[in-house]
């Protein structure tokens, strides 16, 4: 049935072209007054009537501190001073069993 009543504005539009070809004022008119008529018969999907808005909720002020979470960057003293440690220890090689 919906696609019934999707193919009605495609059928108008048919008529129009087949009254436009044959040259026939009366059926042009009658193919946009049934257009007109399609339109206002056509339910709206449009929100009726008037919405009220919610009054927006008071909100207090935060006393939260501002803290920087984000990971700083190792120093380059520190990330040598640990790379020389590393070589100066070496690999720690397990024996196998």
């Amino acid at each position: 049935m919906i696609a019934a009543l999707n193919l009605i504005p495609l059928a108008l539009l048919a008529l129009a072209a087949w009254a436009v070809w044959k040259k026939s004022r009366a059926g042009l008119i009658g193919v946009v007054l049934l257009a007109a008529v399609y339109a206002v018969v056509q339910p709206s999907y449009l929100p009726k009537g008037t919405v009220e808005r919610s009054p927006v909720p008071a909100f207090t002020p935060s006393d939260a501190p501002i803290e920087d979470r984000n990971r700083k960057p190792t120093p380059i003293e520190e990330r040598d001073q640990r790379m020389q440690e590393a070589v100066r220890k070496g690999l720690d090689f397990k024996p196998s069993p």
